[in-house]
């Protein structure tokens, strides 16, 4: 997918060009990660959809409409509340960040003619929709984020609405000539030329640079050390002419195809030359080629997929909320200390506790300033029950924090082992990746059992070992990789297939997917090494994420807990390799496994 702020700003013109002045006639919300927006012009009526979804996030016109919830959700009841009905006054890319204000007009009964704000950040696991008022106040947002997940910026009715971080970049749609050469004297000579328009100019992602440097027939992955000067100006007059199209809005909406596959492969707003071998279909508009592109994508989706993971995510707020009522529990558990003082000071002071009190005043020696505490007794006791009574009732606070603090580690865990098998779903592409995830679940408790077909025969055959299919690669050194699928997968080539010696990754502390490198000798060259930690790091939920911490390990070092849930190990001697996920890497180096 390559929707980066120069493909962003090509739809941010179509809505500008069809949308401003239009009135919001209805608004409705299909699933947990869309809205969708009906625009009323005069004779038509136009539809704006909204997605956060960390693979399909996008601001487009549409005219694929899915069904609606049956009841609408608390987001999309304020969202008519306060906008059906307005004027789209205003729709406005900021700074070429993937982030898009929807300016809408509206009147209140008390404050008359109000501006709302809708913000629309596309920003690949981060994206959001929040709905800011004419004073920057936010009035919900469509995910909420709490300051326990980011205290920096928190995403919460009542907050003012702050911005994601701006980044300090070119604009390429208004520079130079002499803008490349400029940029590429600052940058190290063993950096990547993708890497390098990437950092410096806003707007663009890996998806527009790797297109600016096929089209100035400069290898993919060339560093600025091994280009010529004849490269270099070639790739500042593509630059030039290439922005200047854009700045004019001279696009050329196009969805790339395999060859015979009734698949797809990217869409962007311009031809997309670096695939040469691929099917081209050009569009009259950005928003029916991702109409086109989008839709496909979902037909991949195994059926039933949709009811599998809802049903993982109720299991997932299950657990956490468990989590946060045992968080609190210890928290409480915590504060028993004043039991130990109050046995210690009771102790102390025996003698002028007597049989039939109800409290006692006596100096708290634990005080600095040496103040007077006020303990209750009960009077049926002995002064040294009393005092027995603390310690008994301050021994059980401390077990139970032991017993709570244990409940919490594995909760967490459940929660994380919960994560990777959304993870999973969300990549599982057929019929027989799915049954392996529902098979799994069955076995986990998550599912009741899958229920066996009986057979006529009296003898039963040998049970058949299923067929695992893990993902496999070749890296640029001839290497074999696997990957697994999901947690079952991971299992299998962690454990059966990979050899006490073969190479192991895994994100750091992020789920994913397990990741074996047969290794042919001592030392891994190290493009293997790199293609194998940016499959672990695409493979994983830090897919749209850069700078993204692989973990890699012999096997023999990769050891499965007793009794732990599938896919979770542990292991020790690690080095860690920091990497963006490569999408191209991940999209053509794969091969099914025979």
């Amino acid at each position: 997918m390559a929707l980066d702020g120069l493909v962003l700003s090509s739809v941010v013109y179509e809505l500008q060009t069809a949308l401003i002045g239009g009135r919001i006639d209805k608004v409705s919300q299909p699933d947990p990660h869309t809205i969708i927006i009906s625009v009323r012009q005069p004779g038509e009526i136009r539809r704006i959809l909204l997605n956060t979804d960390a693979q399909q996030a996008r601001l487009q016109l549409t005219g694929n409409l899915p069904e609606n919830l049956d009841t609408p959700p608390p987001f999309c009841m304020l969202l008519r509340k306060y906008l059906e009905n307005g004027r789209i006054a205003s729709i406005a890319q900021q700074n070429l960040d993937r982030i898009v204000h929807l300016t809408i007009e509206n009147w209140d009964e008390r404050d008359g003619l109000t501006a709302y704000i809708l913000v629309v950040e596309v920003m690949g696991k981060h994206s959001n929709i929040t709905l800011v008022n004419q004073h920057g106040i936010i009035l919900d947002a469509l995910h909420r984020i709490p300051g326990s997940i980011n205290r920096h910026r928190e995403l919460l009715p009542g907050r003012p609405y702050i911005a994601p971080p701006g980044q300090d970049k070119q604009n390429p749609l208004v520079e130079d000539e002499n803008s490349i050469e400029s940029i590429l004297i600052k940058a190290s000579p063993q950096q990547k030329l993708t890497n390098i328009l990437v950092n410096s100019f806003m707007g663009i992602g890996p998806g527009s640079a790797r297109e600016l440097i096929a089209r100035s027939s400069i290898a993919p992955d060339a560093t600025f050390s091994n280009i010529s000067r004849e490269n270099t100006d070639a790739l500042s007059r593509i630059f030039f002419d290439f922005m200047q199209e854009l700045a004019a809005h001279r696009y050329k909406p196009t969805v790339v195809l395999p060859p015979e596959e009734k698949a797809v492969i990217d869409f962007a707003c311009y031809d997309l030359t670096q695939y040469q071998d691929a099917r081209h279909e050009h569009y009259q508009t950005m928003s029916a080629a991702m109409d086109i592109f989008f839709k496909a994508e979902r037909v991949k989706f195994a059926p039933g997929k949709d009811e599998l993971t809802k049903r993982i995510r109720t299991e997932k707020n299950r657990a956490e909320r468990k989590l946060q009522a045992l968080q609190t529990e210890v928290v409480d558990a915590q504060q028993a200390e004043h039991l130990k003082i109050a046995g210690d000071l009771l102790t102390a002071n025996l003698n002028l506790l007597k049989k039939g009190q109800k409290e006692i005043t006596i100096v708290n020696f634990y005080d600095p300033n040496q103040q007077e505490i006020t303990l209750a007794v009960d009077p049926k006791l002995t002064p040294v029950e009393n005092t027995q009574q603390y310690y008994h009732r301050y021994a059980k606070a401390k077990r139970s924090v032991e017993i709570l603090e244990q409940q919490i580690i594995e909760t967490d865990m459940e929660i994380d082992y919960l994560d990777a098998v959304l993870l999973h779903l969300e990549a599982a592409a057929s019929k027989s990746e799915l049954q392996e995830i529902r098979l799994e679940l069955s076995e986990q408790g998550y599912l009741p059992p899958i229920a066996q077909p009986t057979r006529k025969h009296k003898k039963q055959p040998k049970k058949i070992a299923p067929v695992f299919k893990p993902m496999r690669f070749t890296s640029p050194d001839g290497w074999d990789i696997l990957v697994g699928k999901n947690n079952t997968q991971n299992d299998y080539i962690t454990f059966k297939v990979g050899r006490t010696y073969d190479l192991w990754l895994h994100t750091k502390n992020i789920p994913g997917s397990h990741v074996i490198v047969r290794m042919q000798q001592p030392d891994i060259p190290v493009a293997t090494l790199e293609t194998a930690a940016k499959l672990s790091a695409y493979f994983s939920k830090s897919r749209a994420s850069s700078n993204v911490p692989v973990d890699y390990t012999l096997r023999k070092h990769v050891h499965k807990p007793s009794g732990a849930k599938p896919g979770f190990v542990i292991y020790e001697q690690q080095h860690t390799l920091y990497v963006t996920p490569d999408e191209d890497i991940a999209r053509l180096a794969n091969q099914p496994q025979k």
